[in-house]
């Protein structure tokens, strides 16, 4: 089942080349930013303005729900250079963040804790990430 949800997300190119925007985007925010954002949004969508000033809409219920998913496809990708694992690691911080937030937004805490589906992704990532971490070598010294 697993694998047909990592296939299904990287099939579609566009929603992909999104969400990386939108992580990226939304990285460079700490928690009572990315909160205060949340709290002035309407309908769950935020408007920013990106460093090059382009004007962009998040939609916050799609992030949410396809991040954990996202993570897990980019974390099994083959491409383990330093660019990726740094995308990777932006992805995770950005999503502990919500996850911390939580509890201060209902519609962002329905989706993270009380989604079924969710909520197995994100275990599901938790697991991946501890088989990659087990699967490293370690320099001896």
């Amino acid at each position: 089942m697993m694998r047909n949800s990592i296939t299904e997300a990287s099939h579609s190119s566009r929603g992909a080349i999104d969400l990386i925007s939108e992580v990226k985007e939304l990285q460079r925010f700490n928690s009572q930013e990315l909160s205060k954002l949340l709290k002035d949004c309407e309908n769950f969508s935020l408007f920013h303005i990106t460093a090059n000033g382009l004007s962009v809409q998040i939609d916050m219920d799609k992030l949410v729900r396809l991040l954990p998913l996202h993570l897990i496809a980019v974390l099994l990708s083959s491409q383990r250079d330093e660019a990726s694992l740094r995308y990777l690691l932006s992805g995770l911080r950005l999503l502990y963040t919500l996850c911390e937030i939580a509890s201060r937004h209902s519609k962002l805490e329905q989706i993270l804790f009380d989604d079924l589906k969710v909520s197995e992704q994100l275990l599901d990532l938790v697991f991946h990430l501890l088989l990659v971490c087990c699967k490293q070598v370690l320099p001896c010294y």
